[in-house]
């Protein structure tokens, strides 16, 4: 399933990136234009909505932890502290491969672009590729479905696709708000999906290293 995911994202930012680069520019700021309706970008709810992947994080890192409480398996207590290092690395991961891009590439926001156009929900003051909203809700979406896989040996259509439904709209309203470029979330969702599946791989591993 997760190949699949990769080979979406990746289809979409290399058709994007296809495009000659004045002309995908002009596309993206085009398309951001048509999202950014003040209609919706300026509502009081729009920006803490975004925002809250951020406790989302936290959240889940506190229901990981609270589990083997009301599960009350030693089994499950052993798994603990493997899965909140899964948890923590990918997110850590995540962290610092999104703002080295950041830093590395340091592509303005599309309100900065082309000011006549776009009206943001806000002004952002650091770089806009890759989208760090988006990396985390993802990495936090991919998360969630591997720590029911490792804990309960299933990831189930009911914390599958809440989990990607909700990164999804993270991502969009990057775009309604006028802050990020298509390609700044696709880029966003693929490091973010990256992370946690690299993170959960060596926790995984470790694991059965150690359990058999």
């Amino acid at each position: 399933m997760y190949k699949k995911i990769f080979i979406v994202l990746c289809g979409i930012l290399l058709g994007n990136f296809s495009m000659s680069g004045q002309r995908f520019h002009e596309w993206e700021l085009s398309f951001v234009d048509r999202m950014n309706s003040p209609k919706w970008s300026q509502n009081n709810w729009i920006q803490p909505y975004s925002n809250s992947v951020i406790y989302g994080s936290v959240l889940s890192s506190a229901w990981v932890m609270a589990t083997p409480i009301f599960e009350n398996k030693d089994k499950k207590w052993n798994k603990l502290g493997y899965e909140m290092g899964g948890l923590v690395a990918g997110m850590a991961l995540n962290y610092a491969v999104t703002f080295s891009a950041k830093k590395l590439v340091q592509r303005p926001r599309p309100f900065t672009d082309d000011p006549a156009r776009i009206d943001p929900s806000y002004r952002p003051k650091d770089f806009s590729f890759p989208s760090g909203h988006a990396s985390s809700a993802f990495n936090w979406a991919t998360s969630m479905v591997l720590y029911a896989h490792f804990h309960y040996g299933k990831s189930p259509w009911w914390v599958t696709v809440p989990a990607y439904t909700y990164a999804t709209s993270i991502a969009v309203s990057r775009l309604v708000m006028g802050v990020h470029y298509p390609s700044d979330i696709v880029m966003g969702a693929i490091v973010g999906t990256a992370s946690s599946l690299i993170s959960w791989k060596l926790t995984q591993g470790l694991y059965l290293r150690k359990n058999g």
